[in-house]
């Protein structure tokens, strides 16, 4: 996916990606990672929405599939437009998003 082709072409290439994990690959689950690697991401807003695309498209066409998103436990990375549920005056630790 990339983040300069805008969420409408995100979406269309994550099923179209989601389709051949599941129905031509006949994979059981995905699992992927969060971010562009374990230090660098895209946009808080733009990840979460990737997040929630994979998930829905998932849930609402593949009985019986997984989507695991793993969540690196690294430092420094934070969302400004997201306040820390524990302290809100705090931004929100960009490792944490799917709790949002």
């Amino acid at each position: 996916v990339n983040s300069r082709d805008g969420l409408e072409q995100n979406t269309k290439d994550i099923k179209e990606r989601l389709e051949w994990i599941f129905d031509g690959a006949k994979f059981d689950y995905l699992s992927t990672e969060s971010g562009y690697s374990e230090f660098t991401h895209p946009n808080c807003t733009l990840m979460l929405s990737w997040m929630n695309i994979t998930t829905d498209i998932a849930t609402n066409n593949y009985e019986n599939k997984k989507v695991y998103i793993k969540c690196h436990c690294s430092s420094g990375q934070y969302c400004p437009d997201y306040p820390n549920p524990e302290n809100p005056s705090e931004p929100f630790n960009f490792n944490f998003l799917p709790v949002y």
